[in-house]
């Protein structure tokens, strides 16, 4: 991850007074040490659970994109972010969760964030399985390089539409 993603990242999420990413773990554990023919060595772990994002940006931005009729995004995209958005809060609140910091422009700045950085490519790779023609997918032991990029002419008109329909609406949302 480079500089300017990890800046990026300072605006988007939730920091506590000392500029830490809340809900964080940190687990470590350090083993006594053992003499080994005069070397002391012992050993120190350190197990991080850093999420990157909260509201789960990634997820909904591959859902939509990639299994949401195309014209039915077209039209309700803001409205099922939105829906999304309320409902997500809404069984927050039901587990007597603190939501404050789900606002609902925090989770806009989520999902530009991932759709610029990493769901982009993630759809234009996954729609190549996604639109794989049926009766063609083989078992995972079969599988070549050559598989993993389809001839033009194995991709299907729906693939083709879906495609389109992704890179005209990520540069319409400036995301690429």
């Amino acid at each position: 991850m480079n500089v300017e993603r990890i800046e990026k990242l300072k605006d988007i999420l939730p920091l506590d007074e000392n500029k830490t990413i809340i809900d964080h773990q940190v687990k470590r554990l350090t083993a006594p040490g053992e003499n080994f023919g005069g070397l002391m060595l012992s050993v120190d772990i350190t197990v991080q659970n850093v999420y990157g994002s909260f509201q789960h940006p990634d997820d909904v931005i591959f859902f939509l994109f990639s299994s949401v009729q195309n014209n039915v995004l077209d039209k309700h995209y803001d409205n099922l972010v939105r829906y999304y958005h309320q409902t997500f809060t809404s069984i927050l609140q039901k587990l007597k969760c603190e939501t404050t910091r789900f606002s609902f422009d925090a989770l806009l700045k989520e999902i530009d964030y991932e759709a610029a950085n990493s769901q982009f490519m993630h759809l234009m790779f996954m729609t190549f399985i996604i639109f794989t023609r049926k009766g063609t997918v083989k078992e995972l032991s079969e599988i070549t390089p050559d598989d993993l990029m389809p001839e033009s002419g194995e991709i299907t008109d729906l693939h083709k539409e879906k495609l389109i329909f992704v890179i005209r609406q990520f540069a319409k949302h400036n995301w690429i």
